[in-house]
C-alpha cells in the first residue's frame, strides 16, 4: 500500500570533506562520470539496474550549460569555495506503486516534476532528479542547488528556504501532489504528512531500521541497528496494549447501541398494549435476548473511577480542580483521561511537592516536548497562561539538557503566553475582592442593585460576589455574554414563570441560573459542552451531566452522539445512548413504566437505570405474559410482604391486582412462616393468592440496578 515519507538533507563540506557534486550525481543517477579537473571516474553503472529515468528541470533563461547535468554540477562544485559549504539540498521520496511501475513511469515522473515546479521552480531552484525502483521501495532523489538562479547565473543563498515552516509546507505539498496523483489513478489510497499526535492517534511511531547487509561491514552499525529494532518491539508492545485498551472502551460505548438494535428486532413490531385490560404484550414465542456483559463492564469501568475519585479526594482535597484543568490539557492535545489514570499520576509524582498540579503539568510538557514538539503551540490553548508560563519554567533547565534544540521554541511558547496575560486577566473570573472593587468593568453594585431589585432575593445581599462568579465561569466557558441586564431579564423570567426554586438559597440560585445556560450549550453549543461542565461547581458535576443528558434527548439523532461522547462520563453517555434506544421502539404508555420501576427502586433503597430498562426488556422479550408483567411478577417473588406494602402505591394503574394482593398479603403476613426447604414467602404468597408460574430453571432474577453507580 501507499506510505509517506520525505526527508530533505543538507549535503556540506563541513559535515563530509570528500563530498562532490559529481559523485553525488553519478551515484543517484547510476552513471560514470569523470571529473573534468581531476580525471578522476565516478562510476555508479551498477546502480543503473534500479534507475529507471532521470532528468533535470531548469528554467528556460541564463547560461545554456545550465541543461547538461553533468556541467551544472561541476559548476555548482566549483563556486562553493569555503571548507564548510553546502554544495546541496536533496529530496528523498516514496513514491506510491500503485500508480506506475518500472516499466512505464509516466505517472511518477508527472508527480515529481509538478511537486518541481509548485515547490521548487519559483524559488529560482535547479533541480535534477532519479527514479529508483527498488523492489518493494520505488522512491525518488532530488539534488536542488542552495543558491539563486539569475539571467546570468547563480546568485545568492537562498536562505528563505532553510526554515521549518517551509519543510513544513514541503511535506505538506508532497501528501497533496502524492493524493492527486491516486486520484487521477483511479485509487481510493490516501497518504498524510501529519504524525500520529496531529491526527489524534495515541500510537508511537517507530525508527526507521536500515539495510541489513550493511552490518556485514559494519559492527558499529550492526549494534545501532540491533538497538533500533529492540526498541520497536518495546513500541509496538506498548501501541498493541493501546488498542486493546480503545477496543475495550469502544466495546463500552458502543455496546448500548448493539443491544438497541436487538431490542428493535425484539418488540419493533408491537404496538400498544396487548391484552389491555393487563397491559401486558401477546404471548408469542420471541427469541430469548442473550444478556451481553457490557453493562457489567461499564458498571466495573465507572465503579473502578469512583473508586479512583475517592482515593484522590481523600488524599488531595483540590483533585477535583486539577483533574479539570489536567483534563482541558490532555483533551486538546488529543491524549485519553480519566480517574484512573490520574491516580497512577498522581501515585508516581513526590508527595512531598507542595503543588503536586504544578509537577503534573510540568510532567506533561515534558511528554509533548520529547514526543511531540510540533504541538507545542498547542499547549497555549491546552491551559490558562499563567499555568503554561510556570509550568514551562520550571522544565526549561530539563529541555536545556535533554532537548537543546527545542530550547528555543520552549521560549517562543512563553514569550506568547506572556503576551496573552493581559487578555485573560481581563476576561479572567472575578474573585469576591474584584467583584466588588469600583474599577471593574461591570460594578459589583450593579449586581447587587439587580439583585436586591426581586424581593424574594432580598435576603441574599453580601454573597452576589459568588453568584456572579459561578455564572460568569460558565459563560466564559460557553462563549456566551453576561451582564447586569441579562441576569435581570433572567431573573424576571424566572420569577414569571414560578421557576425559582421553593427555598431560595445562595447555592439553589446558582444551581437555577446555570441550568439556563447549559440547556443553551447542549442545544445551541454542543461542541462547547465540555468546557462547560468543566466551569460548574465540582460537587454538582453529576447532577448537572444528568441535566445534559437529558437535554440532549431531544436533539441526539443517532445513539454514538459525538458531543455527548465528549462531554459526558462514561455512565451518562450510556444512559444517552439506552434511552434514546429505548425510546425509538416504546410507545409513551410504554415508556411510562420506566418512572413506576424507577419509584419502586427507590423506595427499595436501589437505583434504575435506562441501561437496566433496555437489558431487561431484551431478556424478558419472550416471557409467556409479556415483558411488562413479568418483571412485576419477579418484583413480587422477590421481596417480601412488608417490602412490597411499602411500595404498593408505587406500581402502574394496569398492574391492578396488585393492590388487592399486597393488601391481603399484609393480613396474612404473620401466618407466613419460612421452612427449610421450602421457597418460602414467595411461594406462599403465590398459593395464598393463587398466582401460580411453572418454573423451568430458565427464569433470572429482577436487575434492579443494585450496584450500578449513579
Amino acid at each position: 500500500m501507499s506510505i509517506y515519507h520525505l526527508t530533505v538533507k543538507m549535503h556540506s563540506r563541513a559535515k563530509n570533506k570528500k563530498l562532490h557534486a559529481l559523485r553525488a550525481l553519478a551515484y543517484r543517477t547510476g552513471s560514470r562520470i569523470v571529473d573534468p579537473v581531476t580525471q578522476h571516474i565516478y562510476d555508479s553503472t551498477s546502480k543503473s539496474r534500479e534507475v529507471i529515468h532521470n532528468a533535470t528541470i531548469t528554467p528556460g533563461f541564463g547560461p545554456v550549460w545550465k541543461d547538461n547535468p553533468q556541467d551544472l554540477w561541476q559548476y555548482v562544485h566549483q563556486s562553493e569555495k569555503r571548507k564548510d559549504a553546502a554544495i546541496f539540498r536533496e529530496f528523498e521520496c516514496a513514491l506510491p506503486k500503485e500508480i506506475a511501475d518500472g516499466a512505464s513511469p509516466e505517472a511518477w515522473v508527472r508527480l515529481i516534476e509538478n511537486f518541481i515546479r509548485d515547490q521548487l521552480t519559483p524559488h529560482g531552484v535547479l533541480v535534477t532528479y532519479a527514479i529508483h525502483n527498488k523492489p518493494g521501495n520505488p522512491h525518488v532523489h532530488m539534488m536542488c542547488t542552495t543558491r539563486h538562479w539569475t539571467a546570468d547565473g547563480f546568485g545568492p543563498k537562498n536562505r528563505a528556504l532553510d526554515t521549518f515552516k517551509v519543510l513544513y509546507g514541503w511535506r505538506k505539498s508532497w501528501a497533496d501532489h502524492c493524493n492527486a496523483a491516486l486520484q487521477r489513478a483511479g485509487r481510493s489510497e490516501r497518504v498524510t504528512h501529519k504524525s500520529f499526535a496531529e491526527l489524534g492517534l495515541q500510537r508511537e511511531a517507530t525508527a526507521h531500521v536500515g539495510p541489513a547487509h550493511v552490518e556485514q561491514t559494519n559492527p558499529q552499525y550492526a549494534q545501532k541497528r540491533e538497538e533500533v529494532i529492540a526498541r520497536n518491539k518495546k513500541v509496538q508492545e506498548r501501541n498493541h496494549r493501546r488498542r486493546l485498551e480503545r477496543q475495550r472502551r469502544a466495546h463500552v460505548h458502543l455496546r448500548a447501541g448493539v443491544c438497541g438494535v436487538q431490542m428493535v428486532r425484539h418488540i419493533g413490531s408491537w404496538e400498544g398494549f396487548a391484552p389491555e385490560d393487563q397491559g401486558a404484550q401477546p404471548a408469542r414465542t420471541y427469541p430469548l435476548a442473550l444478556r451481553s456483559a457490557a453493562f457489567e463492564d461499564a458498571a466495573l469501568v465507572n465503579q473502578s473511577e469512583a473508586n479512583a475519585r475517592r482515593q484522590l479526594l481523600l488524599a488531595w482535597p483540590d483533585a477535583e480542580t486539577a483533574f479539570n484543568v489536567l483534563a482541558r490539557w490532555r483533551e486538546t492535545l488529543g491524549r485519553s483521561w480519566s480517574w484512573s489514570i490520574f491516580l497512577g499520576q498522581y501515585q508516581r509524582i513526590r508527595k512531598s511537592q507542595e503543588n503536586p498540579l504544578a509537577e503534573l503539568l510540568a510532567k506533561e510538557l515534558m511528554w509533548v516536548v520529547s514526543r511531540a514538539p510540533q504541538r507545542l503551540p498547542d499547549c497555549l490553548d491546552a491551559a490558562d497562561p499563567p499555568h503554561v508560563i510556570r509550568t514551562a519554567f520550571s522544565v526549561k533547565e530539563w529541555v536545556g539538557k535533554n532537548k537543546p534544540r527545542l530550547l528555543g521554541e520552549l521560549e517562543a511558547l512563553i514569550a506568547q503566553a506572556q503576551s496573552r496575560l493581559p487578555e485573560f486577566r481581563q476576561r479572567a473570573t472575578p474573585s469576591a475582592t474584584e467583584v466588588r472593587a469600583p474599577a471593574n468593568k461591570v460594578p459589583s453594585a450593579t449586581f447587587r442593585e439587580e439583585l436586591v431589585s426581586f424581593p424574594e432575593l432580598s435576603h441574599l445581599g453580601g454573597s452576589e460576589a459568588d453568584i456572579v462568579a459561578a455564572c460568569q465561569r460558565l459563560a466564559t466557558a460557553i462563549d456566551r455574554p453576561f451582564t447586569p441586564e441579562i441576569l435581570r431579564k433572567r431573573l424576571q423570567r424566572m420569577t414569571q414563570g414560578k421557576e425559582l426554586p421553593e427555598t431560595i438559597t445562595n447555592e439553589s440560585l446558582i444551581e437555577s441560573l446555570l441550568i439556563k445556560d447549559l440547556v443553551f450549550a447542549a442545544k445551541r453549543r454542543p461542541h462547547r459542552l465540555a468546557d462547560a461542565l468543566r466551569a460548574v461547581p465540582p460537587l454538582q458535576r453529576a447532577f448537572f451531566e444528568e441535566l445534559v443528558r437529558d437535554a440532549l434527548i431531544g436533539t441526539v439523532r443517532g445513539p454514538n452522539h459525538a458531543q455527548a461522547a465528549r462531554a459526558l462520563s462514561a455512565f451518562q453517555q450510556l444512559e444517552l445512548q439506552a434511552r434514546w434506544a429505548v425510546e425509538q421502539v416504546l410507545t409513551p404508555q410504554q415508556l411510562a413504566d420506566f418512572e413506576y420501576r424507577r419509584s419502586c427502586c427507590q423506595r427499595l433503597g436501589s437505583t434504575y437505570t435506562w441501561q437496566t430498562f433496555q437489558a431487561d426488556i431484551n431478556r424478558l422479550a419472550g416471557s409467556p405474559q409479556g415483558w411488562q408483567r413479568a418483571w412485576w411478577d419477579e418484583l413480587v417473588d422477590q421481596f417480601t410482604p412488608t417490602e412490597l406494602e411499602s411500595i404498593s402505591a408505587e406500581c402502574p394503574a394496569w398492574y391492578e391486582r396488585s393492590h388487592e394482593l399486597w393488601s391481603e398479603m399484609r393480613n396474612t403476613a404473620s401466618q407466613v412462616i419460612q421452612q427449610p426447604g421450602d421457597r418460602g414467602r414467595a411461594e406462599d404468597f403465590q398459593r395464598a393468592t393463587g398466582v401460580i408460574r411453572a418454573d423451568d430453571g430458565l427464569h433470572p432474577r429482577m436487575n434492579t440496578g443494585l450496584g450500578v453507580p449513579t
